[in-house]
């Protein structure tokens, strides 16, 4: 562009000058017609720079234009796969299950439990499992596991964003053979304690197993209840001690359980202990205060001891028959 206006400038100089020294008689052209294009805002101005008849054509300046000076490229990739494969992965999970008695019915019951939970001790002739709380809530995985690809179709289409930059979108596309998908498959293996085919042994737990120091002994309760002595004041109290859990049905006196705070710590910490299959249970000695209330002079009566005494897996409620002597002058 800069050539023609140095080209048309040229000519514009030789037609302001009709008469160049070379030629002095030479005769002035009619028109002289300016190459396109020549951009001359003000044509007041042409009869300083071109002598009378000298025509100049008008340029058409095209509409404002905005270039775009920055390109920024937005890369996308749409990943196609030829074929899918499953992968199959197998996670075993263990699994152990047995039966116990129950103690109020004596029924079986069975017990199943994940092996991450259930800790079991298997000797030659007997077993014990202990379950431990899920706090965090574990539990087997199982499922299928999938490795998700984005696809995204885009058109070519520029972004104009500002008069500056320009955004375009270019969309990549890959091939590839082989998509995988891994499959995880769960593999149940219990082990079976006590039943079925594949029984490890025949033993059966009981729920509830008691550990008593002594076992109850009617003789000896029949000869400590023979005679009851409140001769001593009205503040007397008769103290029994025993392991197993006492009602006195007809005597006429007043009966107090003492409670050891040990007990009480047990029971508490039972509701918070793991479970177990058999319960071991301690059995505490309790304490029983007889008192004089109502009594004012000696009598002789026959009443009932109801008892529960604890064996080794199950405790046992019975009664014996006693005649006292209640003495209180």
């Amino acid at each position: 562009m800069f050539a023609a206006l140095f080209w048309a400038c040229s000519l514009n100089i030789e037609a302001t000058n009709p008469y160049p020294p070379e030629n002095p008689g030479a005769a002035t052209p009619d028109t002289v017609t300016t190459p396109s294009p020549v951009l001359l805002p003000d044509t007041s101005t042409l009869d300083t720079l071109f002598p009378p008849g000298i025509q100049i054509d008008p340029i058409i300046v095209p509409p404002e234009t905005t270039y775009v000076m920055d390109t920024v490229v937005l890369r996308d990739t749409l990943v196609i796969y030829k074929d899918t494969v499953y992968d199959t992965l197998y996670d075993t999970t263990s699994y152990s299950s047995f039966v116990y008695r129950t103690y109020y019915k004596g029924t079986l019951d069975t017990v199943t439990e994940w092996s991450e939970l259930l800790n079991c001790n298997i000797g030659d002739t007997a077993f014990s499992c202990r379950k431990s709380p899920n706090f965090a809530s574990l539990m087997p995985r199982c499922g299928l596991t999938l490795v998700a690809t984005k696809c995204c179709y885009v058109e070519y289409v520029p972004i104009k964003l500002d008069t500056n930059v320009v955004y375009v979108h270019v969309h990549d596309t890959l091939y590839k053979d082989t998509f995988h998908v891994q499959q995880l498959v769960c593999v149940n293996d219990t082990t079976f304690i006590n039943y079925g085919e594949n029984r490890v042994l025949d033993y059966i737990p009981p729920e509830k197993i008691y550990v008593a120091p002594n076992a109850f002994d009617s003789t000896e309760m029949r000869s400590l209840l023979d005679t009851l002595d409140f001769t001593g004041g009205d503040d007397v109290k008769i103290e029994i001690k025993t392991y197993s859990s006492l009602q006195f049905n007809g005597l006429p006196l007043l009966e107090q359980e003492l409670m050891p705070l040990d007990t009480v710590a047990t029971a508490l910490g039972s509701e918070l202990n793991w479970k177990h299959w058999p319960e071991t249970i301690e059995v505490r000695e309790s304490t029983y205060y007889l008192v004089n209330v109502d009594l004012k002079s000696d009598t002789t009566v026959t009443w009932t001891l109801k008892y529960t005494h604890y064996e080794t897996e199950r405790s046992e409620t019975d009664s014996i028959q006693v005649t006292s002597f209640i003495k209180v002058k």
